[in-house]
């Protein structure tokens, strides 16, 4: 899993791309997708810090709405993610928020409204951990 520092602006694509998981032939995967520093990244692990502001640019490539839900982040509504604002097919939405959450394990999903259970079981999910100075 390739890990992000969220202390520059990321793009993440929502798309279904063939993935080695076994041995054999590949699965196609619903995932979070972009490149930072260089680097292919899928569902990456992100790390950001307390006070900093998280600047994720979301497109959607999947053929039906999606979002990023920022789990347990104390986040506005047209940042949180939710249902109630939909990125539909071939869209992008830019999520921007002040992290005042304190050092945690919280974790980014799509949330719109009754796909959110077929979108994570196809494999898009990830880990976003909140460091702070208690972390530290």
């Amino acid at each position: 899993m390739a890990e992000v520092m969220l202390d520059s602006p990321l793009q993440l694509s929502a798309l279904v791309a063939p993935t080695n998981i076994l041995d054999g032939p590949p699965t196609l995967m619903w995932q979070y997708a972009g490149e930072h520093r260089g680097n292919l990244v899928s569902n990456p692990l992100l790390r950001i810090r307390r006070g900093t502001e998280l600047d994720v640019t979301f497109r959607n490539r999947l053929e039906e709405a999606s979002t990023i839900h920022w789990h347990g982040l104390s986040a506005d509504e047209k940042n949180d993610g939710s249902g109630l604002h939909p990125v539909a097919a071939g869209e992008s939405w830019r999520y921007r928020i002040h992290i005042a959450n304190d050092a945690a394990t919280y974790w980014y999903h799509p949330h719109p409204h009754y796909r959110t259970g077929m979108q994570v079981h196809k494999g898009m999910a990830g880990i976003l951990l909140v460091e702070d100075e208690t972390d530290d």
